[in-house]
């Protein structure tokens, strides 16, 4: 089976082969914690009833509720975080429609889980008639989103996770310099000067500017993380249609 990604092209496509493990998940409007205690309970009694494993059960009854679980997990934090980030900005955020994969895969040890975000279709509006809290309000709902993925995964498993804001927040701890590449500076001043990153992550990034989106990234891609990581990732944002692309 492949699943593919509009957004991207070449070897970063998402693909999903007999050795792993997925879950197409979707969701309409805003979610609470309801499915996620549901999936939850499922999971537990279908792991009970497979005999135990924990998070190493791979029969379907346990480990589609599983990933059921944590895909409701992402939801539900998602949906709330918004609406704190709306009451602190005067702003709304929704969701009217989220798809996207659930990834296991069983590599020894540790297990891996992932998510691929394929698609958010969504809105927001201006709740005090002005324009200034809108397209900071618009960034943090994005980033945050992108770090509630890893964080879903973090309380599932309870393994440490990454994500493209886990990069940047590594490389600004170490004292990597941090770049914000437009569509002015990204081919002139920025991309002559970042290291470590493929000509598909440069290729990308000229794509997504070239239609006037911005992007942070760090100066050196390879961030070091848990003994184990080695991380490069980037984050691309268009105020123009409130949007996020993670990268990682």
């Amino acid at each position: 089976m492949c699943i593919r990604d509009r957004f991207i092209t070449g070897p970063n496509q998402g693909f999903v082969t007999g050795k792993d493990y997925y879950l197409i998940g979707t969701s309409f409007g805003l979610s609470g914690k309801g499915s996620f205690d549901y999936h939850t309970a499922q999971q537990l009694q279908n792991e009970f009833n497979a005999g135990g494993g924990g998070p190493t059960a791979v029969g379907e009854p346990a480990l589609g509720e599983r990933m059921a679980a944590q895909w409701a997990n992402y939801l539900g934090q998602v949906t709330r975080v918004n609406d704190i980030i709306g009451q602190m900005t005067k702003t709304t955020f929704f969701n009217h429609h989220t798809v996207g994969l659930v990834g296991y895969g069983v590599y020894g040890t540790p297990t891996f889980s992932s998510f691929n975000i394929a698609g958010t279709m969504g809105g927001g509006a201006l709740l005090d008639s002005t324009i200034t809290n809108f397209p900071a309000a618009a960034i943090d709902t994005a980033m945050h989103g992108y770090a509630l993925e890893m964080l879903a995964i973090q309380q599932l498993t309870g393994q440490n996770a990454i994500s493209a804001t886990r990069d940047l927040d590594l490389a600004n701890t170490a004292g990597t310099k941090i770049w914000k590449g437009t569509p002015a500076n990204w081919t002139s001043t920025v991309r002559p000067v970042v290291t470590g990153y493929s000509s598909n992550d440069l290729n990308n990034i000229d794509f997504f500017t070239g239609f006037g989106w911005d992007v942070l990234l760090p100066q050196n891609a390879g961030q070091t993380f848990d003994g184990h990581w080695t991380i490069t990732g980037y984050a691309l944002f268009c105020l123009l249609y409130t949007s996020r692309r993670p990268y990682r």
